[in-house]
């Protein structure tokens, strides 16, 4: 039942609209090199106003964090505004926004000042233990299973369950597609990593089951598809972090 379902699968939370009104990016890299090797580079979208300057944007800290970690294939490390692992140019854990043009992810096992990244999604290992701050915007539901539909079913029982994009709040069942978080082709990735453990339906071992797919208004689910944006938690909800430079999504 709709009046049910809401509760469980509530739309994805909204981020301001304000945009930087010019371009500019964060950049993160390998220590490990003399030549800038580029770990990531995002556009700097969240607000950061300081009293020297009212007009700062950079990215969210934690966001950036993550993102590096999985770089990393799960070795988890910190960012400096330099190469070297010298505490005066350690970012504290407590500066809620990057607002540096660069900054280096180092790791805190530093054996390896070349340590190896992952290049292609399928090379990362999905964590043992999710961090803290996952969990706690999506707790695990052991009522879950009740929410279960076939293959066949999926995509009405998906539809009925968000009832409109989980994004944009569109209603029209024409407008918006069901959209999987894990894509179908990483299949392999999905059973090597058991990700099946998160489905709702416990004999469903492929990615076709109603926990990995999400209801997205059609052209944002291209953008997903994209890798535009992403999901991330915030607090105790989800919401979409742009990372790919444009004016009209973000907004």
């Amino acid at each position: 039942m709709p009046s049910t379902t809401l509760d469980i699968r509530s739309r994805y939370a909204t981020a301001p609209t304000t945009l930087p009104t010019s371009w500019r990016n964060i950049t993160v890299n390998h220590p490990g090199y003399a030549k800038p090797h580029w770990l990531l580079c995002w556009p700097a979208y969240d607000p950061a106003p300081s009293s020297e300057n009212p007009h700062l944007w950079g990215c969210n800290h934690r966001v950036v964090l993550d993102a590096c970690q999985i770089i990393a294939n799960n070795c988890s490390g910190f960012f400096s505004t330099t190469p070297q692992r010298n505490d005066s140019d350690r970012v504290s854990e407590s500066e809620y926004t990057l607002t540096a043009d660069v900054y280096y992810y180092c790791l805190y096992d530093d054996s390896d000042p070349q340590y190896a990244i992952v290049a292609e999604f399928s090379a990362w290992s999905f964590p043992d233990v999710l961090p803290p701050h996952w969990k706690a915007a999506r707790p695990d539901d052991p009522h879950r299973w009740m929410f279960h539909a076939s293959e066949s079913a999926m995509s009405t029982k998906v539809k009925a369950l968000d009832s409109a994009c989980v994004t944009s709040g569109v209603r029209r069942g024409d407008s918006c597609d069901n959209a999987c978080l894990v894509p179908r082709d990483q299949e392999v990735w999905f059973v090597v990593n058991r990700m099946y453990f998160y489905n709702t339906n416990p004999r469903m071992r492929r990615p076709n089951d109603v926990a990995n797919v999400v209801c997205l208004r059609a052209d944002i689910h291209r953008c997903l598809d994209q890798h535009a944006f992403m999901f991330y938690p915030a607090g105790t909800e989800f919401v979409a972090y742009f990372i790919e430079a444009d004016y009209d999504y973000p907004e």
